[in-house]
């Protein structure tokens, strides 16, 4: 079962390639982002005599998938014409007093979140097939879900446009929605917006709330115990809220600091040195990595 899902996870992102070098290479006008053109999905029927050759098991998944993409098709297509408009959002959403500029996030705090979620963030289009291949391998053989692929991309594609819901058409969604973005946006763009509109545990949401709630400072004053106190609520934010699971909160700090170590961000001292003085909280709670 595992591996087919994983079979089926390779042939959507590579189909999602295809499909990004297929439709660059077509004139302006039918592109789907084209906000005049409104585009539609045509139903690919799989023949009984193909799905005949399948095992019972995949040919009842393929038959779901195929009616979450018809169904889906209208919402997902006005997600896609929406992607054309952010930009505009997105410079309206600056002005508010809560966004936080990068420059105003300090490199510590950047390296912290890119070392835990997605190391190799600057380096790939959106979805990044060494992360897929690695976790796919680490979960089949630990027989659960233990290490997880999205790159900051698809998470930000998740937070602002897509359900929790999970299902292979959402999936599709997703790496489509991912290579939109990125094709919309520079990287450093996509980070500033991860940081202002990503959910940070105990009601807060862009990182400034969080720095003000967990530490009662500006984002541009936090230290690297802190930044790695903010790097692991992404994970599991509700869970991971270090007011109330200061213990929880910790160990998946202490995770981050390795993940610094490992991508050489940090040196071993200071990996060190944060581990003994760990991080105090604004109502004095004692994190301890």
């Amino acid at each position: 079962m595992r591996t087919r899902i994983f079979i089926l996870t390779v042939l959507v992102i590579a189909g999602c390639f295809a499909y990004s070098a297929f439709e660059s290479s077509l004139p302006s006008f039918m592109r789907t982002s084209d906000p005049s053109i409104k585009g539609s999905i045509n139903t690919v029927t799989t023949t009984t005599k193909e799905i005949g050759k399948m095992s019972k098991d995949a040919a009842e998944k393929a038959v779901k998938a195929g009616k979450e993409a018809k169904d889906d098709a209208v919402p997902f297509m006005e997600k896609i014409q929406t992607i054309i408009y952010i930009e505009e959002a997105v410079a309206n959403k600056k002005k508010e007093v809560d966004w936080v500029p990068l420059d105003d996030i300090p490199k510590i705090t950047r390296d912290a979140l890119l070392a835990i979620e997605d190391r190799n963030f600057y380096e790939h289009g959106g979805i990044d097939m060494n992360a897929i291949m690695r976790a796919s391998l680490v979960n089949l053989t630990s027989g659960g879900v233990v290490e997880g692929a999205s790159t900051i991309t698809q998470q930000l594609v998740k937070n602002i446009f897509l359900t929790s819901e999970q299902s292979y058409s959402r999936k599709i969604q997703e790496a489509i929605l991912s290579f939109r973005l990125e094709q919309k946006f520079t990287k450093d763009e996509i980070l500033e917006m991860y940081f202002n509109t990503t959910y940070f545990g105990a009601g807060t949401y862009g990182i400034k709330e969080a720095s003000k709630t967990y530490f009662n400072k500006d984002p541009k004053n936090l230290t690297l115990p802190e930044s790695c106190v903010i790097a692991a609520l992404p994970y599991a934010p509700s869970a991971l809220n270090p007011l109330e699971n200061p213990d929880g909160c910790g160990k998946r700090a202490n995770l981050v600091l390795t993940s610094m170590q490992k991508a050489n961000f940090i040196t071993q001292k200071e990996a060190e040195a944060t581990r003994i003085n760990g991080a105090y909280l604004s109502n004095d709670t004692f994190v301890k990595f």
